[in-house]
């Protein structure tokens, strides 16, 4: 009997460190399909703010209306010289040459993009005073310049700080960002329905057991 209580106790532990460390968020923009230049709203943790009055939006490459190429489904468009995945990135248009993305609660340690730009690139890490946390960039990456795949850029939040927003921005208004990824300490990410399912499960079947051994 101690060893099914004891059972029980870790894999409520187990759900409970999975439910306070579920916070880490993926962007594959993929919810644009069909939405050529909509506004990127409604992904959970994070804003894509409106930055210097233009709106982040999705970027429809199966219009035909890009020069892209899809690195993982092998499809170009147009001239095909800039890399993304799938069918769908993000961008700010033709005139956007900087783009900020809120942690809402101002608490992330990590952030993490794919990039194709004609010009030099960056992201920059922000505490909630503005202070600079880290930085990184490339040089131009795109199939003119021999890339075959998207750079991918990651900043971190030193110990004991968090990241409020991040700037990414080039130097001629010519790229595009996809595959983002990060990590809001403590958010509020829920766990997928079907573990807590099965968790809960697992829990009612030890106390099914206990109860009919005795």
């Amino acid at each position: 009997m101690k060893r099914r209580c004891l059972t029980g106790l870790v894999l409520l532990g187990f759900i409970l460190i999975l439910a306070g460390s579920a916070s880490a968020f993926f962007m594959n923009f993929e919810e644009g399909l069909g939405n050529d230049g909509g506004q990127i709203v409604g992904i959970p943790g994070v804003t894509f703010t409106n930055s210097a009055g233009l709106n982040w939006r999705y970027c429809d490459i199966t219009t035909g209306g890009y020069n892209v190429t899809s690195v993982n489904k092998g499809v170009s468009y147009g001239t095909g010289y800039y890399n993304m995945y799938d069918y769908v990135c993000a961008w700010l248009g033709t005139s956007g040459n900087w783009g900020r993305i809120d942690f809402d609660d101002q608490n992330g340690t990590w952030f993490q993009t794919g990039v194709s730009s004609y010009s030099n690139f960056s992201v920059e890490a922000y505490d909630a005073a503005d202070n600079l946390l880290d930085s990184a960039s490339t040089g131009p990456c795109t199939r003119q310049q021999g890339y075959t795949d998207m750079v991918w850029l990651r900043v971190d939040a030193p110990v004991g700080q968090n990241i409020s927003y991040v700037i990414v921005h080039d130097s001629g208004n010519y790229w595009e960002v996809d595959n983002m990824t990060g990590d809001m300490a403590g958010g509020t990410v829920p766990l997928p329905g079907s573990l807590l399912l099965l968790a809960s499960g697992m829990i009612i079947l030890l106390g099914y057991r206990k109860v009919n051994k005795v």
